[in-house]
């Protein structure tokens, strides 16, 4: 029997064993058949099969009834984790999602038997999606940065319940939970934070080259520049810098901004960028903490490496793991579950930025 038959039937009928309670109806055998594309034959086969392994039980003329002992029909089995990243050989911007995968990985462990995870260098197109949502053991997906919502259509074509992590594309999946990071709130946050130290001048280094879409990037960019002009804070465009995923072209980016005219009191960059910022300000006498502030994003490992620690925004990749996994079992149960739900966000404060009023500004000239 092809794809279209017995694993779609199996994969069916573990979505629906999952939404019932011991001795509850499963749909008739006709619903079946038109919900798998399938004929009565080998439904009726795998329904045979599921009588003899104990998980359903059948009444005469009645249909076919979740047994009450189906344990192993409601114990989470395999999980499949896709990433759909256009930054696998970018190897400090996978440094987020790195960690990220490891703490799904572990965290699954407590109700889940196995994860799968599976990598999808750039544009994820539809056909291995496909073939990866059509294989029997594919039941429930995680997917971080989905690239279309053709890849959520695809998966409930296959009966594979899933939630979206850090979704990639601007317009959310409407079927599924999506797991996010409020772009609004991370750059309200830092300007915020930055303000209440004083600063006014403010640069901000990006990861957004020419002609490329990356949804949370780009999101934050565009709120940096309209958050600014909200604040009335001075904004000229050297202050926004590409900085890159290596060294030399953030120093680059960095010293662009510290040669021009006006020069900044502060920035706000990735964490990958800090060892770049820090190596330009070196360049130019400026000791971080001292006579500039730097604050970083993501408060990966290296922000606490650096010397000075550098302060960081923290978006929480345990509280997000947490969340998908929590939202994809309500999922699989037909538990009410919110479709946007925002991971929570903090500043974590360290050497590298301090007040206004003690930091050494003999250096910058023509501020006034």
């Amino acid at each position: 029997m092809s794809y279209n038959g017995r694993e779609r039937i199996e994969k069916y009928l573990y979505r629906q064993l999952m939404l019932l309670e011991g001795g509850q109806k499963l749909p008739p055998v006709r619903t079946i058949m038109q919900e798998c594309g399938v004929s009565q034959a080998p439904v009726q086969g795998v329904l045979k099969q599921y009588e003899a392994d104990g998980v359903i039980k059948s009444s005469a003329r009645k249909g076919y009834y979740k047994a009450e002992e189906a344990i192993a029909a409601a114990a989470f089995e395999e999980l499949d984790l896709i990433y759909c990243t256009t930054a696998k050989n970018e190897d400090p911007l996978m440094k987020f999602h790195g960690e990220l995968s490891h703490l799904l990985g572990s965290m699954c462990g407590e109700s889940w038997r196995s994860v799968r995870i599976h990598y999808l260098e750039g544009d994820a197109d539809s056909e291995r999606i496909e073939q990866l949502a059509r294989n029997s053991r594919c039941r429930a997906c995680i997917i971080v940065a989905s690239p279309s919502s053709e890849i959520g259509q695809i998966m409930s074509k296959h009966h594979v319940a899933y939630v979206n992590l850090f979704p990639g594309s601007l317009r959310l999946d409407e079927e599924a939970p999506n797991i996010l990071i409020d772009n609004e709130e991370v750059i309200r946050t830092q300007l915020d934070f930055l303000m209440k130290l004083g600063h006014r001048r403010i640069a901000y280094l990006h990861n957004i080259r020419e002609h490329e879409w990356i949804r949370d990037l780009c999101m934050r960019r565009e709120a940096f520049v309209r958050q600014s002009l909200e604040h009335g804070l001075p904004l000229n465009p050297d202050w926004i810098q590409f900085g890159g995923y290596d060294s030399d072209t953030c120093r680059a980016a960095m010293k662009r901004i510290l040669d021009g005219r006006e020069r900044p009191t502060a920035v706000i960059a990735q964490d990958h960028h800090l060892p770049g910022i820090y190596q330009e300000l070196h360049e130019h006498g400026i000791v971080p903490g001292k006579k500039f502030s730097v604050l970083g994003t993501d408060n990966l490992s290296i922000s606490r490496i650096v010397a000075p620690q550098a302060s960081s925004l923290e978006i929480s990749r345990p509280t997000a793991a947490a969340a998908a996994i929590e939202a994809l079992e309500k999922t699989i149960r037909g538990e009410p579950c919110e479709k946007l739900i925002f991971v929570p966000l903090q500043i974590i404060a360290r050497q590298s930025t301090q007040p206004m009023e003690e930091l050494e500004l003999s250096n910058y000239g023509c501020l006034a």
